[in-house]
């Protein structure tokens, strides 16, 4: 086995090979945390050419952010409760600023770090939205700015999730709510599609390992929920396919609420976090 690379979340160098390892891909995990990741990290310009080469980077230009409007509008929704007058939102890894687009015309102050720069240009030219091209930690935002941070599955492609959330943390407002959503590595999806997740991602977080990590950067996690995965077409169905099943489940029999539960356990595509910087906590729902 090749030399590890130290563990980012705990610093151990100890890791074993990963099992579900897709064919040209060095994941490990730590044997001292359990956080999996890939062994060995690019340089930022090896970094920005793998980006380059990401499919997703090509459809958020060619789908105008179409595709996923219904979930940048849930986004939305789900941290309305924190919007007031003057409140700013910061996006990390805003893409082509789809989502800022949307939230700007619903009465946020909307900032962006992106780092690639074709996606900068693209926010630039069809929303008038000027993103800082580059990392986070670079952008040198003054502390207590935002009141609301919004990480949409980035942490998972970053160099360093823990200088990223320590630079969130850092910039948040008192008080101020991080909603951070990463893959779930313990789905279904991520077993079935190893190559694809794995050459994509630099690490592969559970709600365990996702969870140290905002304890150690000094987050408070209010809410967790595993999301299963759901087509975009079907987004809409949500709500409704779950209040049918509350609806009927007293007609169930305990066997069948218990296989419903360990599919949806296998098929949840990701993890959606609310956490707050400070001692002011609250009750959310998904």
């Amino acid at each position: 086995m090749p030399e590890v690379t130290c563990c980012d979340l705990c610093g151990a160098n100890q890791a074993k090979p990963y099992p579900n390892c897709a064919h040209r891909v060095d994941i490990v995990q730590c044997v001292n945390c359990g956080l999996i990741y890939t062994n060995g990290r690019p340089s930022l310009q090896e970094y920005l050419e793998h980006g380059a080469r990401d499919p997703l980077v090509f459809r958020e230009q060619a789908f105008l952010g179409v595709r996923e409007r219904p979930r940048h509008r849930a986004v939305l929704r789900a941290i309305k409760p924190f919007f007031k007058e003057g409140a700013r939102l910061l996006d990390v890894g805003a893409g082509a600023g789809h989502m800022l687009n949307l939230a700007r015309q619903h009465g946020w102050q909307v900032s962006g770090v992106e780092l690639q720069p074709s996606l900068v240009s693209y926010a630039r030219d069809h929303y008038d939205l000027e993103l800082a091209c580059g990392q986070l930690i670079d952008v040198k935002y003054p502390s207590d700015t935002f009141d609301v941070i919004v990480v949409l599955q980035v942490l998972e492609h970053v160099l360093s999730p823990t200088e990223l959330l320590m630079e969130a943390h850092r910039i948040l407002k008192p008080s101020g709510v991080l909603f951070l959503k990463v893959p779930n590595v313990d789905s279904e999806n991520a077993r079935r599609l190893p190559s694809w997740w794995q050459e994509y991602h630099f690490y592969h977080f559970s709600a365990a390992t996702l969870q140290s990590y905002l304890l150690k950067q000094h987050f408070l996690t209010e809410r967790l929920c595993i999301n299963p995965h759901i087509p975009t077409a079907f987004s809409k169905m949500r709500p409704i396919a779950w209040r049918w099943y509350h609806i009927a489940t007293p007609i169930f029999s305990l066997g069948t609420r218990l296989r419903f539960h360990r599919l949806l356990k296998r098929t949840a595509g990701s993890i959606t976090v609310y956490a707050r910087k400070g001692k002011n906590l609250r009750s959310f729902s998904c």
